[in-house]
């Protein structure tokens, strides 16, 4: 069933411009038509910004998936550690953000907002994006960082796509109900749903939904979700996650991802690769260091399993 939700037009033509030549790699941005169009003229062209390694290339590639609002100032420093490590590194920009923004709006302001059909549709619009990327990424197997937003997309993607065979997350969560409902960056969700007339007894009910949704669908019987959202969550696609490597690494104080939604992920993944670190959502990265070095050894690790 989810191979029909999530399918997605291949690329057919890129457009590619140097930005920066280093000494050991390159700095490019590649340029495509998204195969879903919406009202919003800038939306509608992806791109990515490409960091290519000069020496030692390993002819593996890793895409990258930053967070909400991202400005994408780490990811870029994470990639930079990549190519000179010997992989491509692709950082890849969600809709409604950065070059992507209508006019009008903040950088990422469409993408979860009192807007929700809108906001859904950005969610599936990532995934089929990003699976499209993949395609003309070197290596026949791909590795995924995703940041917050962008380690929720990891998630999911690692589940329903098997080229994503290896993946690191920071400050991601699973149960999409719990995190938008009692996590601090869902205040705005929730203040839409409540207009719309939700009541902790809905929230409650919407719980069990989701309980019995994921028992059918992990004994093989998908079937229509009672919510939409359901089908964005990366609880529904854990169950198919469990041959890959995912390392987590998340906040022991987060306000935005509740604790029980990190380890509601963290146990049905059944990832080993675990780090709860004493910090929050956003002062996770002052942890930068520790998981820069961390995700590159994983990776390289990652690469040599695979070339076995």
């Amino acid at each position: 069933m989810f191979k029909e939700i999530f399918k997605y037009k291949k690329i057919k033509k890129t457009k590619k411009r140097l930005l920066e030549k280093k000494w050991d790699y390159d700095i490019m941005e590649l340029l495509w038509d998204s195969p879903i169009k919406t009202k919003f003229e800038e939306n509608n062209t992806c791109y990515s910004l490409v960091y290519r390694p000069k020496l030692r290339r390993r002819e593996r590639s890793i895409i990258l998936i930053p967070g909400l609002r991202s400005s994408v100032f780490y990811e870029k420093g994470m990639a930079r550690i990549f190519a000179k490590s010997g992989f491509d590194a692709y950082i890849y920009i969600l809709p409604y953000h950065l070059k992507r923004t209508p006019s009008g709006y903040k950088n990422g302001e469409l993408y979860l907002s009192s807007k929700l059909e809108l906001s859904g549709d950005a969610f599936f619009q990532s995934i089929t994006e990003v699976m499209a990327l993949a395609d003309i990424t070197p290596g026949r197997e791909k590795g995924l960082f995703g940041i917050s937003l962008g380690g929720i997309l990891t998630h999911i993607l690692m589940g329903i796509d098997d080229r994503f065979t290896g993946g690191v997350t920071v400050s991601a969560g699973g149960n999409i109900n719990r995190i938008l409902w009692t996590g601090l960056l869902g205040w705005v969700v929730k203040r839409e749903v409540k207009r719309r007339g939700a009541t902790e007894k809905d929230y409650r009910e919407t719980l069990k939904k989701f309980d019995d949704f994921l028992r059918d669908i992990r004994k093989g019987n998908w079937r229509e979700p009672d919510y939409p959202w359901f089908l964005i969550d990366p609880l529904t696609y854990a169950h198919l996650n469990h041959p890959r490597n995912v390392l987590m690494f998340n906040g022991l104080f987060d306000p935005i991802i509740p604790l029980k939604s990190i380890f509601e992920l963290k146990n049905d993944i059944g990832t080993h690769f675990f780090v709860l670190l004493p910090a929050g959502h956003f002062s996770i990265l002052l942890f930068c260091f520790y998981i820069f070095l961390s995700s590159i050894d994983f990776f390289i690790k990652w690469d040599r399993a695979v070339r076995k």
